[in-house]
């Protein structure tokens, strides 16, 4: 009897088992799977955290597509500086500078006291040819702690 109760207790663990280990696999599965826990339920405390984190993991995979997404979604649901500073990271790589420029405005307004704005903005005004706003803005960041390079 006992070994047949630990067979049928091994049949029913097992795949419990294995799916838990595939949601911890990467940092990307594991915030699919609470996506998928707030995704009706937007009240949730922190369901924009858990975009942000998600968006952020498909930032590191190179696909902003999808990143710009929950980026959106982060900021509908809470709108933080941080949220619209990573997501004017996600423009600035798309190559949409302009629209990088007011999410890096809009963090900046939000958290004055942010160097990695700063420094996000002063690469934009490099790559949109504004050489002295980008260098106030290596200045601005510097002095906040930020990059000093």
């Amino acid at each position: 009897r006992a070994f047949v109760l630990l067979g049928v207790l091994c049949l029913v663990l097992v795949p419990l088992t294995l799916n838990r280990v595939n949601t911890f696999s990467s940092a990307l599965s594991l915030w699919d799977d609470a996506e998928k826990l707030v995704r009706d339920n937007p009240n949730a405390l922190g369901a924009e955290r858990v975009y942000y984190n998600r968006g952020t993991e498909l930032g590191k995979l190179g696909q902003y597509e999808q990143a710009l997404v929950d980026f959106n979604r982060a900021i509908e649901l809470q709108p933080f500086d941080y949220l619209f500073g990573n997501r004017a990271n996600v423009y600035y790589f798309l190559g949409r500078y302009r629209e990088a420029l007011s999410d890096y405005d809009r963090a900046i307004e939000l958290n004055p006291g942010n160097p990695n704005s700063y420094y996000g903005r002063a690469l934009t005004y490099r790559m949109l040819g504004n050489f002295e706003a980008a260098q106030q803005n290596r200045i601005e960041a510097c002095e906040r702690g930020g990059v000093c390079k």
